[in-house]
C-alpha cells in the first residue's frame, strides 16, 4: 500500500473514532435523572410495582420508563438516568392496584447534580384512580382507590425541565482533537512497529510527530 494512502487511511479512522468520542462525551453532559425516595404503607396485591414514565416529547412509550417492585414497610430509593435533557411530563403509576404509598424528594436532577424540577406543593398534579393526594414540601402521600388497577399522578412541567449542557461545544471539539492527536500518533507507531511503515520517509514523520507531541504546546499540556 502506498505511504500516502495508508496516510489517508489512518487518519480517516483516526478522525471517525474521535468524533465518536467527542458525540459520547457531549451526550454525557446532557441529560437529565429522576430521583426519589417509595415507601409502600399498604398494598392489596401481592406484587406490588412502581413504574415511572419519562415524556421526552414523545408521549409516554413502555421504552421510556423504569419499573420497581416494592416491598413492604421498607424505603425504597429510585435513581435512573433519562437519555434526554428535556422532559415535558412525569407519569407516576404509584401502583398496580390498591393501596397506599409515600413519595419523597421526587425531582428531576441534571447532569451536573443539582435539582432542577422537584415535585413538589403548588404544582399542578393530575391524578387517575386515587382516593386521597396529599402534597407537602418534599413529600406526596397517594391513595389509591379499592377497585384501582390502573392508579398514577401525572406531572406535567411548564415549561419543559431542561439541563443545560455543562460545557460548551468549544470543549468538546478540543477534546475530539486530542482524541484524533492520539489515535493517529498510535496508528503510524504501531505502523511503524509492524513493519509496514519502516520507509526512511515513514519513520521521519513519526519522529517529527513524537517531536511535537514532546513540545510544551502539545495537545494535552492545558
Amino acid at each position: 500500500m502506498r505511504p500516502a494512502k495508508r496516510v489517508i487511511i489512518t487518519a480517516t479512522l483516526a478522525a471517525i473514532l474521535a468524533a465518536v468520542a467527542g458525540w459520547h462525551r457531549y451526550q454525557a453532559t446532557a441529560h437529565l435523572a429522576f430521583n426519589t425516595s417509595v415507601q409502600l404503607v399498604e398494598s392489596g396485591v401481592e406484587m406490588p410495582i412502581f413504574q415511572v414514565f419519562y415524556n421526552t416529547g414523545r408521549g409516554y412509550r413502555e421504552s421510556e420508563a423504569r419499573s420497581v417492585l416494592l416491598k413492604p414497610g421498607e424505603e425504597q430509593s429510585i435513581t435512573f438516568t433519562i437519555p434526554s435533557n428535556r422532559v415535558y411530563s412525569l407519569r407516576l403509576d404509584v401502583l398496580n392496584g390498591p393501596g397506599s404509598v409515600v413519595l419523597q424528594e421526587t425531582a428531576l436532577i441534571g447532569g451536573d447534580g443539582r435539582v432542577l424540577c422537584p415535585v413538589s406543593a403548588g404544582m399542578a398534579v393530575e391524578g387517575n384512580q386515587l382516593a386521597s393526594l396529599s402534597v407537602a414540601a418534599d413529600a406526596i402521600r397517594l391513595t389509591t382507590l379499592a377497585g384501582a388497577n390502573d392508579p398514577y399522578l401525572q406531572v406535567p412541567f411548564t415549561p419543559p425541565c431542561f439541563s443545560p449542557v455543562r460545557q460548551g461545544v468549544t470543549s468538546h471539539l478540543l477534546f475530539a482533537g486530542k482524541i484524533f492527536a492520539v489515535l493517529l500518533l498510535g496508528f503510524e507507531l504501531l505502523l511503524l512497529g509492524s513493519g509496514a511503515g519502516r520507509s526512511p520517509r515513514r519513520r521521519a514523520n513519526v519522529a517529527a510527530l513524537l517531536r511535537g507531541w514532546g513540545r510544551p504546546g502539545r495537545p494535552d499540556s492545558g
